[in-house]
């Protein structure tokens, strides 16, 4: 059987392919700290969109989930995040187009609305972190 140059680059293509396929490639683990700014982030992006749709309604959108919010702040955010950097959904909370909170349940993954109302600084990323409209966190994690 005779072996054109096409085959030959073929052949060179998948060897190579399989090296790499092979090779012992690690696997990034983000730190509690990283994934606090992401979450940070989307937070943020979030907050921009209720303003934004604010801005120009006059009163933040009323809705019960983040699914609720993707029609009225489609023309506000690209992409509406909808998870923490931990992996847990974002929990909403309206107040009557008056107001919102987005809350975070950090690393742990468990919401502790008892813990909202006592703001400040945590030094554990395992506590919720809270934004409130006008871009104000109530609680926030301590990033060093």
């Amino acid at each position: 059987m005779r072996t054109t140059g096409l085959s030959m680059a073929l052949l060179g293509l998948v060897t190579v392919g399989s090296l790499v396929a092979g090779s012992s490639a690690r696997r990034y683990d983000a730190t509690d700290a990283e994934r606090a700014r992401w979450t940070y982030h989307d937070m943020r992006s979030i907050a921009i969109a209720f303003e934004s749709y604010k801005k120009d309604h006059g009163r933040y959108p009323e809705a019960t989930s983040l699914e609720d919010l993707r029609q009225p702040l489609a023309p506000y955010i690209r992409a509406l995040p909808t998870h923490d950097a931990w992996g847990t959904e974002f929990r909403l909370t309206c107040h009557h187009g008056e107001g919102f909170q987005v809350v975070s349940a950090g690393s742990d993954g468990r919401f502790e609305e008892a813990s909202w109302t006592s703001g400040g600084e945590q030094h554990d990323f395992a506590s919720d972190a809270v934004l409130e409209a006008g871009y104000h966190f109530v609680r926030s994690w301590e990033i060093k």
